[in-house]
């Protein structure tokens, strides 16, 4: 056993609930992380102020990634580059970027009551269902947004808007 990979796991289980199979890759990636895929993903530790532990990164989630309502997550960086249905992070009330956030989400995805978020810059170029933004108070702009998105896109109620300009 991988000391490394180890500890990948258990700050893993300390920190989310799994459903389904995870598999943490035994040799790291380029830049030194440990690449991780997993079926659903969803945030126990609701006090965390980082998506991973430094060590690896979230590659691939089948289903979805869910870190909602961790008022201290401060970044998206070590987001799965890929989920397959929903990526949540609303009410992440610390959140200033998008930076970091998938790359490719099938379903919805929500970032929606995100007080201090600033910037769409780093959002997903095509969401599959809605992407929702709403009821983000300092959002300024739409720059960033996705390219495209399935279905719905709300940014009602982000009451520093000044236009729809990059949507």
């Amino acid at each position: 056993l991988d000391p490394i990979t180890d500890s990948i796991e258990k700050w893993i289980k300390d920190n989310y609930n799994l459903y389904g199979n995870l598999k943490i890759s035994n040799k790291p990636n380029k830049d030194g992380l440990h690449e991780v895929n997993a079926e659903n993903v969803e945030v126990k530790n609701k006090n965390i102020t980082s998506l991973t532990n430094g060590w690896f990164v979230w590659k691939n989630v089948k289903v979805s990634f869910m870190c909602n309502d961790c008022p201290n997550l401060e970044s998206l960086n070590g987001a799965p580059k890929k989920v397959g249905k929903d990526f949540l992070c609303s009410y992440c009330t610390s959140l200033t970027s998008l930076e970091g956030a998938p790359e490719q989400v099938g379903g919805d995805f929500d970032c929606h009551h995100c007080h201090k978020l600033e910037s769409l810059d780093g959002a997903p170029e095509e969401v599959g269902g809605c992407f929702y933004c709403y009821n983000c108070s300092t959002l300024e702009s739409l720059e960033g947004a996705p390219e495209n998105v399935g279905k719905d896109f709300s940014c009602a109620t982000c009451s520093n808007l000044e236009s729809l300009e990059g949507a």
